[in-house]
């Protein structure tokens, strides 16, 4: 996931998150977990009250899949996006459990639609991953605070609301 000899820049700490949540899918899978509550599923993250009550569906890790998108997502409110490599056409909705890097300049990094055991009738959340990178060497580090969270988290529920009607309990905003 990782070269060490390899210069390690913003992007390859998109892409390494991307493939650490399919990993923790899988290796959830592999455990024998069915399912997990979401705050369980983010130990240690401050996730607020909403992963409390969420019961996160584990799929068979042989079905979980990783695609790079060429499009931003949401782009003109369409589901089907284009696997960067394969120039397959995919329809987000249809995949068990996948996990997408973003196209260039989209509102947010990452992002995957996840199954819930739920009583409200709602079965799959999208999670959306915004990661940032912090240079310490540089002269004004770049520092995460709250407002940056809330603007980044504002920046996404925008997204999803204008080009998808998808409202605050339809997606989870992760920052890494």
């Amino acid at each position: 996931m990782i070269d060490s000899d390899d210069l390690f820049l913003w992007q390859n700490w998109e892409d390494f998150n991307v493939r650490f949540l399919a990993l923790k899918f899988c290796l959830l899978s592999v455990y024998g977990y069915k399912e997990i509550y979401g705050s369980d599923f983010l130990k240690g993250a401050y996730c607020g009250d909403m992963l409390k009550n969420i019961v996160i569906k584990i799929p068979e890790w042989n079905t979980i899949e990783v695609h790079f998108i060429k499009e931003r997502f949401p782009g003109d409110g369409s589901w089907t996006v284009t696997d960067l490599y394969s120039n397959e056409k995919l329809l987000i909705k249809e995949k068990n459990l996948a996990v997408y890097k973003n196209g260039e300049a989209a509102p947010f990094d990452g992002f995957s639609y996840i199954q819930l055991k739920t009583t409200n009738n709602k079965d799959v959340i999208m999670a959306c991953l915004q990661t940032k990178w912090r240079k310490l060497e540089t002269a004004q580090p770049q520092k995460i605070t709250i407002s940056m969270i809330k603007k980044e988290y504002e920046s996404t529920k925008m997204a999803l609301a204008d080009k998808l009607n998808l409202q605050d309990d339809d997606f989870i905003f992760l920052l890494l």
